[in-house]
């Protein structure tokens, strides 16, 4: 079987998480199907060595400026290519979905935002990473039940519990030896930075301990203003986007990720796998997963995130039970198991 997976456009669109996912995903189908031929269709040259072996091939294509150009390829070039490669079967994520190609598409949805209906009808199979993502596009686009398949994600092989002696090395580099809570995910609107400030103030006027707040998400210039005239400025560090994640979240105290977005559930399965706790909002899909080894502030509600986050620092026997059932509820989800679920999705599309 000729199997074309569309990875253009993807660094644009998709967060560090979000792709190492898919690229460590498709690294665990190519090696579990060798007899099947891959052909990987992207903008970006591969890096030496980066998902390569004897049943993949490249295929380079040119950038597209603009979106008529994009349109152009998406449309016309791609089903020319397809066609051309005589594939069985295309892989696209998103809304790299190919409407006028002949090939049946598997459709893998990371976003579950501005999706396009077109796209979503044309895939003969659909890949989602929860049940909640799931309901939600069946119901809003009247889509059979068993055309979408729920793969799940994993937290990947980089994402481990260290020693103490490793954790105390992170903190003395991150943040002056002191503890921290790391908070991950995008901010949408100023809304949520202020949120998230104003229960980290809760916590701090409080507990009066010297925790520290780490973010990893919107620079702080979009909303410089608030944080300059914020009182525990000095407890806060922003977080450079190339920072190494998988030592500071296994280092960090508690994982603070309440705002849903593509790699949610991916951010969650992390945290869990390095034995740290997590502290989310009732409606994360993160739930689905963590159930109770994570503690759940009503959505929106910062004085209840914010009493969530003094519950985890005065209660270590609840810190030490649910870094403990993070961990083994983690395990259950490999990069082995999504790929079989993936694979199953693809080979659906072609019946």
């Amino acid at each position: 079987m000729i199997i074309a997976v569309c990875l253009q456009k993807l660094p644009e669109k998709l967060t560090h998480s979000s792709k190492e996912f898919i690229f460590q995903t498709l690294q665990e189908i190519t090696k579990q199907h060798p007899d099947n031929q891959f052909l990987f269709l992207s903008d970006n040259s591969p890096d030496t060595g980066f998902i390569s072996s004897s049943n993949i091939d490249w295929i380079i294509i040119n950038k597209a400026s603009d979106n008529r150009l994009k349109n152009y390829w998406k449309q016309w070039k791609i089903p020319l290519i397809l066609k051309k490669t005589k594939a069985d079967v295309v892989v696209s994520f998103d809304d790299n979905c190919s409407v006028s190609a002949a090939t049946p598409h598997c459709l893998i949805i990371l976003k579950d935002e501005k999706l396009n209906s077109n796209y979503l009808r044309k895939a003969k199979s659909i890949a989602v990473l929860s049940e909640k993502v799931k309901i939600s596009i069946t119901c809003q686009f009247q889509l059979p039940d068993k055309k979408v398949d729920v793969c799940y994600a994993f937290a990947g092989k980089n994402y481990e519990p260290l020693s103490t002696g490793e954790k105390e090395k992170i903190k003395k580099t991150v943040c002056d030896s002191k503890e921290f809570f790391l908070f991950t995910g995008v901010m949408k609107n100023r809304e949520n930075f202020i949120n998230i400030l104003k229960a980290f103030s809760w916590f701090k006027k409080r507990q009066q301990s010297n925790m520290q707040l780490l973010i990893y998400s919107t620079p702080p210039g979009l909303y410089k203003k608030d944080f300059e005239m914020y009182k525990y400025r000095h407890d806060v560090k922003i977080l450079d986007r190339q920072t190494d994640m998988e030592k500071i979240t296994a280092s960090a105290y508690a994982v603070i990720h309440p705002y849903t977005n593509e790699d949610s559930m991916i951010k969650g399965l992390q945290a869990m796998q390095c034995g740290v706790p997590l502290i989310v909002f009732e409606d994360s899909v993160i739930k689905e997963v963590a159930d109770e080894c994570a503690l759940y502030a009503g959505s929106g509600n910062f004085k209840e995130l914010s009493e969530k986050m003094m519950r985890i620092y005065t209660d270590e026997n609840l810190h030490s039970q649910l870094s403990e059932k993070g961990k083994a509820i983690a395990g259950n989800f490999t990069t082995q198991r999504t790929a079989d679920l993936l694979w199953e999705s693809i080979n659906k599309a072609l019946k």
